[in-house]
């Protein structure tokens, strides 16, 4: 059974690593990217895309990181934080606002891979032994785009 993620992330550098360092991995993943977070909204609004896991940049362009934590309160799929910040505190909004995790990135490459292969195999694999049929939860988000470009979301 594959694992289907949702990646998040603006900088095509990280989202190339990200998506070697997971093709590497010995569980079959189906890596989906948004360069945004409008772009992750109008995905997770298909009523047929069900992503596993997310993984989550908090510097993405239109909607913010914790932006986007602040509107899927509640949202049954796990999140993960995957953020250059090391900040105390943004670590400990994240925590509460509800990621799962907050894994800082290493600057090193091998160190990189290396934490989004754990990150996939620890979160994807409890994802994959619960079972789809059970972790899949309704969950409904509408997305509104006024004219001005502005996002609001009602969930």
């Amino acid at each position: 059974m594959s694992v289907d993620v949702l990646l998040i992330e603006d900088n095509i550098g990280d989202a190339v690593l990200i998506r070697d360092a997971v093709n590497r991995l010995s569980v079959p993943v189906n890596l989906h990217v948004a360069l945004d977070g409008h772009q992750a909204l109008l995905m997770l609004s298909n009523p047929h895309f069900h992503p596993d896991l997310i993984v989550l940049d908090l510097n993405v362009p239109k909607i913010s990181g914790a932006g986007l934590l602040e509107l899927w309160k509640g949202y049954p799929t796990p999140v993960v934080v995957l953020s250059s910040s090391s900040n105390p505190k943004e670590r400990e909004f994240c925590i509460s606002a509800g990621a799962i995790e907050f894994v800082t990135k290493p600057v090193e490459l091998e160190e990189f891979q290396e934490a989004v292969a754990r990150i996939i195999e620890h979160w994807g694999s409890r994802v994959v032994s619960v079972g789809r049929s059970v972790a899949r939860v309704r969950w409904e988000l509408t997305v509104a785009v006024p004219d001005n470009g502005d996002v609001q979301a009602d969930s």
